[in-house]
């Protein structure tokens, strides 16, 4: 009797759980749907990540392992079955008439393959970590204007960077540095001048490596050295920094930019040694913070003032458009809105795209006493106006999901090449989009908002196709946007 409960509850237990099973797929649906959506966004930042691996590699001339391709052909095939599933997924509340019908069929057969998914993916994910490595996307080959913008020879602006090349020329000067608020733009400056001190083969090579709030020395190491030859093959910061110097000894005259410096950094642990008896190799900083370079030993400052008076307006005037002087009295109150942006170009350029073609009087009222009114956040180095214009373009988003693909963009890192293939991922797995059906639709609507931010000056272009960038000043602000909003 006692061997037959035994078998009996054996049988039990064999039917019970795979019952549970089946019943855990119609149950969990949302949930599991959920998570597949979530694992996903990893594998498609992981596959992003590896492939900078890879670009890496070929650029230094290396052979990619059988193992690695493999595995980016198992992830190909993978997003290609996840994106047939998340149509369906997305079709399943039309079929079921949003939720008042569920079709239980439908739901267990999404719920069974969200979790068969998931598991794929982890798998993926946990191979992946073998091939991820930190790879800058392109070399600066060349430090010009990769993103574009608005760079403008205004005077005030011509005769600082004439004053920062003389001191260049100087071979008493080994380290000098551009200081000034954000969004008045430093960073414009010094790639325009990396660009005219190769034109006039003042330097051999020009490198720029933006350092940032956080500064990760092993990546400032990499974007000095891409320039130079191929990729630094220590581990160490310190075996990196010796190979990176040997190479700067050996170069010829080099021009080293260290872009957005917020506190004293220590170059030489990056390997970067100036001041040799011909000043072959000098720097270039760009600094929000006078104090950091000071405590650097840099040589000489130049400070960036604001835009005078006339430049501004002129300024303002050209991406606000002839409309914004179509009257007297519309072109009275325009220039009140303009001087609310306090002679800073970020802050026009930003203002005036919103304003662009705007002959509605009523609308530059408001503007005004928007801009007026607004208490702007505070963050180091920024002026009160930046943070004000730029909140105020963000205000005037044309959309909900403008604004949520604007703030999505603040999340990447700083100076990130940010590939406009995973705001459409993330957006459609967060259901961010109205009336979208398909994944098509979804990448035409992401590419006509990026194009919109881009004409407003929240986002810029990058150097690489179907990527775009996020000023640092811009992201800094969109932080705080997102922080406040949460």
């Amino acid at each position: 009797m006692e061997i037959m409960v035994s078998i009996l509850g054996k049988i039990g237990e064999y039917l019970v759980l795979p019952f549970g099973e089946h019943v855990g797929y119609l149950i969990s649906y949302r949930k599991n749907t959920t998570k597949v959506n979530e694992h996903y966004q990893m594998l498609l930042l992981k596959k992003e990540a590896v492939q900078q691996s890879v670009e890496g590699a070929i650029w230094n001339q290396e052979v990619i392992a059988r193992e690695v391709q493999t595995w980016q052909t198992n992830v190909d095939n993978r997003i290609e079955e996840l994106r047939k599933f998340l149509e369906e997924d997305v079709n399943a509340d039309t079929l079921c008439l949003n939720g008042w019908c569920p079709n239980l069929k439908f739901r267990y057969s999404l719920g069974k393959k969200a979790q068969k998914n998931t598991q794929a993916i982890v798998e993926l994910l946990q191979e992946g970590e073998k091939y991820d490595r930190v790879f800058i996307r392109a070399p600066p080959l060349e430090v010009g204007s990769t993103s574009k913008g608005h760079f403008k020879n205004f005077e005030s602006r011509e005769t600082k960077i004439n004053q920062v090349l003389e001191a260049l020329r100087d071979d008493k000067m080994d380290m000098i540095a551009i200081c000034g608020m954000g969004g008045i733009g430093k960073t414009k400056m010094a790639k325009e001048i990396g660009k005219r001190v190769k034109d006039e083969k003042l330097f051999h090579k020009v490198a720029i490596a933006v350092v940032s709030q956080n500064p990760n020395l092993k990546e400032i190491q990499a974007a000095i050295a891409e320039c130079l030859g191929p990729k630094l093959n220590e581990e160490s910061l310190s075996g990196r920094a010796t190979q990176l110097h040997s190479r700067l000894v050996n170069s010829k005259k080099l021009l080293i930019i260290l872009d957005d410096i917020w506190e004293p950094l220590d170059h030489e642990a990056i390997g970067i040694h100036h001041g040799d008896k011909d000043n072959s190799c000098k720097i270039l900083l760009t600094s929000r913070n006078e104090d950091a370079c000071n405590q650097m030993k840099t040589r000489k400052i130049f400070q960036i003032e604001l835009l005078s008076k006339e430049e501004a307006w002129n300024f303002f005037r050209e991406i606000a458009g002839d409309s914004c002087i179509c009257t007297p009295s519309l072109q009275l109150k325009a220039k009140m809105v303009e001087e609310e942006c306090g002679r800073l170009p970020i802050a026009i350029a930003t203002v005036g795209s919103a304003m662009r073609n705007n002959s509605n009087e009523n609308e530059w009222d408001a503007a005004l006493e928007q801009l007026k009114k607004s208490i702007p956040q505070y963050i180091p180095g920024l002026h009160p106006k930046v943070y004000t214009s730029i909140e105020f373009s963000y205000i005037h988003l044309k959309s909900e999901e403008a604004k949520l693909c604007f703030l999505m963009c603040c999340l990447f890192p700083e100076d990130y090449d940010i590939p406009i293939e995973v705001l459409v991922r993330y957006g459609v797995g967060r259901r961010l989009f109205a009336d979208i059906d398909t994944i098509a639709e979804a990448r035409r609507r992401v590419h006509a908002i990026v194009h919109n931010l881009k004409r407003s000056n929240l986002l810029l272009d990058s150097g690489e196709e179907d990527f775009i960038k996020m000023h640092d000043v811009v992201r800094d602000v969109a932080g705080h946007i997102n922080c406040i909003q949460r």
